[in-house]
């Protein structure tokens, strides 16, 4: 909860310094959603939390909003927090996520997709491959 709260406080900060401890935050939280155990990936699945990173991907930079939506991968890729993942929505943020970024206009180039916004889709959907592969509802829900 209180990253959250960091997240959105960092992001919305004019200090010099603020972007990069923004970046070390998202980093860290990162890091908690790739390498911790499940009771940590529970913590991090918690409404509260899910409810603020869902929050800062509309306020985030694009590299940061990278960084979220890998943790979300990271976290689907848990089966204790799948319930928890899918309670707080995140089926239908991922897949309106997924086609903001394909039908927009800033994700073309003339050569395709950014790097950025198609790395961005290849997170979301192993993200939205994880949450729906055992459950037919989530399936349904994508």
């Amino acid at each position: 909860v209180h990253f959250c709260v960091l997240v959105d406080t960092l992001a919305s900060d004019i200090q010099k310094d603020a972007a990069h401890h923004l970046k070390v935050v998202v980093d860290l939280l990162l890091l908690f959603a790739r390498e911790g155990d499940a009771i940590v990936k529970v913590y991090m699945a918690k409404g509260v939390v899910l409810e603020g990173l869902i929050a800062s991907l509309e306020f985030l930079p694009p590299d940061l909003v990278l960084q979220i939506i890998t943790m979300f991968k990271w976290l689907a890729g848990e089966p204790k927090v799948l319930n928890m993942l899918e309670n707080a929505g995140m089926v239908p943020v991922l897949v309106h996520f997924l086609s903001q970024r394909i039908f927009s206009e800033e994700a073309h180039s003339d050569n395709g997709f950014l790097e950025e916004s198609s790395d961005a889709c290849s997170e979301c959907l192993f993200a939205l491959f994880s949450l729906c592969r055992y459950s037919r509802p989530r399936q349904e829900q994508a």
